[in-house]
């Protein structure tokens, strides 16, 4: 769905539908991560992460079924909010500490976004602890975080 302005507004949602939101335009960056957290987090090899301004994801039904881990045992050092549904469990997205100098933005899980995009990991990160079976096709950019 277009906006006024131009952007494209998407659906998303966890598994039961429980939580729904509205996220508008695209992301400014597309990373999979391969930490540990991200592995445990996803229950897979890695974590699909798309970054977005914060004033881009609104949280349009389901707000009391949002639940968050402060996940301090990271690879960074940075703690990060890891939010998911407290009744299906599925991870929806993260945010970075409020005591973070650039918390600004939320990481939205791609398999949270419901409607279709043509979106490409631009990087990926802690390859390292990446599996030898993944082999993900990124389309490089450069990439602050």
């Amino acid at each position: 769905m277009s906006k006024p302005d131009g952007t494209t507004a998407r659906a998303g949602s966890c598994l039961c539908k429980g939580v729904k939101l509205q996220i508008t335009g695209d992301p400014f960056t597309f990373v999979v991560c391969h930490c540990q957290n991200c592995q445990k987090a996803s229950g897979t090899a890695f974590l699909s992460n798309m970054f977005f301004k914060d004033k881009n994801v609104l949280i349009t039904e389901g707000s009391d079924l949002i639940k968050r881990y402060d996940d301090s045992n990271t690879a960074s050092g940075r703690t990060l909010g890891r939010h998911f549904c407290s009744n299906c469990g599925s991870t929806l997205f993260i945010r970075p500490s409020l005591e973070a100098s650039n918390n600004d933005f939320v990481i939205v899980q791609a398999s949270t976004v419901d409607d279709s995009y043509n979106w490409k990991p631009r990087k990926e990160l802690h390859t390292d602890s990446k599996w030898d079976w993944i082999d993900v096709h990124v389309k490089p950019k450069e990439v602050k975080l």
